[in-house]
C-alpha cells in the first residue's frame, strides 16, 4: 500500500481499486482522510495493518490440456476458453500431477480425489459418480485456492466412477496424461508410431520462481529464519527440477537401447535373408514336394490294402 500524488485541500475516499492489468482488488475502505501529510500517512499505516493477511488470487486458463486417446478424448472444455482454469495465489510456473483416489465413495457421489499442485495436495469432495454431471473443483486445505475442470462432452465415455474400476482407473489416467502436456515443452518420437514418443517438459528455472519471489533479507533473526525457509524451498525445487531430468535421461536411455536392439535384429534378419543360397534352397523346396506328394500316394494306396482283403475273402 503506497500514497501517490499530492492532496489537494480535504479529500476522502471510499473505495479503493488495485489493478495491474490482470488482477483487480476492490476494497471498501470507509472514510480516509486525505487533508495532509501527516493524515495520509496515518491512513497508509492503518490500510497496512488492516489487509496485511490479505491474500490475492490470479484466476487464468490452463492451456494445453488435451485427452486425446484417453477415454475423456472429447471433452469440450469452457466454451472456447480451454478445459481447465485455477485460482492460485502464487506466481510463475504451475505445476499440476499425480491425480488420485482418496476414497472411492460408501455412497452416491460422495468419491474423494486428490491432485498434487506446486507439490500442495488439492481435494475434490463429493465428487460425482457420473463425471459428465457437472465441474470437477479440487481446492487447497484453507479454500482459498481452487482448480477446476470441465468435464462436457465426456458424459458418454465415463459411465461410473465409482462403481465401476475400470472407468476410475481410466479417469485418473487421462487427467494425469492431458495435465501432462500442459505448458510448453517437446515431443520426442522414440518409435514407429505417434504414441511412441517421450516428452521433454521443464519447470521454470528463474530467480524468481525458484524462490518465489521473495526477497532474502538476514539483518535480523526472524528475517534470517524467513530466508531458511526460502531456501529450503528452493532448494526442493532444484532438486524436483533434477530428479526431472534424471528420469527423462533414463527414459532416453531406455528407449535409445531399445531402438539399438530392434536395429540389430533387422540388420540380423536382413543378413540372412540375403545370404540365402536361392539355387540350393529351391533344390530342396522342390525336393520336399516330391517327397510329399510321393508319401500321399503311399499313403493313398495303403488305405487300399483293407478293402482289398475284404474282397479276397468274399
Amino acid at each position: 500500500v503506497q500514497y501517490k500524488g499530492n492532496v489537494i485541500g480535504n479529500a476522502t475516499q471510499a473505495t479503493a481499486i488495485l489493478s495491474n492489468g490482470n488482477t483487480r482488488i476492490q476494497m471498501a475502505l470507509g472514510n480516509v482522510t486525505l487533508t495532509d501529510a501527516g493524515a495520509v500517512n496515518v491512513a497508509r499505516q492503518n490500510l497496512i495493518s488492516t489487509f496485511s493477511n490479505t491474500v490475492i488470487a490470479r484466476n487464468s486458463i490452463i492451456d494445453g490440456v488435451s485427452f486425446e486417446g484417453t477415454r475423456l478424448d472429447g471433452s469440450v472444455g469452457i466454451a472456447a476458453t480451454g478445459t481447465a482454469s485455477i485460482r492460485i495465489n502464487t506466481s510463475g510456473s504451475i505445476d499440476i500431477r499425480n491425480f488420485k483416489v482418496a476414497s472411492s465413495g460408501s455412497a452416491a457421489n460422495t468419491s474423494i480425489l486428490t491432485v498434487e499442485v506446486n507439490g500442495e495436495t488439492w481435494t475434490a469432495q463429493g465428487v460425482n459418480d457420473l463425471i459428465g454431471a457437472g465441474t470437477l473443483q479440487f481446492v487447497d486445505a484453507g479454500r482459498q485456492q481452487a482448480l477446476q475442470i470441465n468435464t462436457t462432452g465426456i458424459a458418454n465415455n465415463i459411465t461410473n466412477i465409482r462403481t465401476r474400476v475400470i472407468d476410475r482407473e481410466d479417469f485418473i489416467n487421462a487427467l494425469n496424461t492431458g495435465f501432462s502436456r500442459t505448458g510448453s515443452g517437446l515431443n520426442f518420437a522414440v518409435g514407429s508410431t505417434a504414441d511412441q514418443s517421450i516428452r521433454v517438459q521443464f519447470g521454470s528455472v528463474t530467480s524468481n520462481t525458484i524462490y518465489g519471489g521473495a526477497t532474502i533479507d538476514v539483518n535480523t533473526a526472524v528475517n534470517a529464519a524467513a530466508a531458511g525457509t526460502v531456501i529450503d524451498t528452493a532448494l526442493t525445487k532444484v532438486v524436483s527440477l533434477r530428479a526431472t531430468v534424471g528420469a527423462l535421461q533414463s527414459r532416453f536411455n531406455f528407449a535409445s537401447n531399445a531402438l539399438q536392439s530392434s536395429i540389430e535384429n533387422q540388420d540380423a534378419a536382413r543378413a540372412t535373408f540375403l545370404d540365402t543360397d536361392v539355387s540350393a534352397e529351391s533344390t530342396a523346396y522342390a525336393s520336399a514336394q516330391v517327397q510329399l506328394q510321393a508319401g500321399i500316394a503311399v499313403l493313398a494306396q495303403a488305405n487300399q490294402l483293407p478293402q482289398a482283403f475284404l474282397k479276397l475273402i468274399q
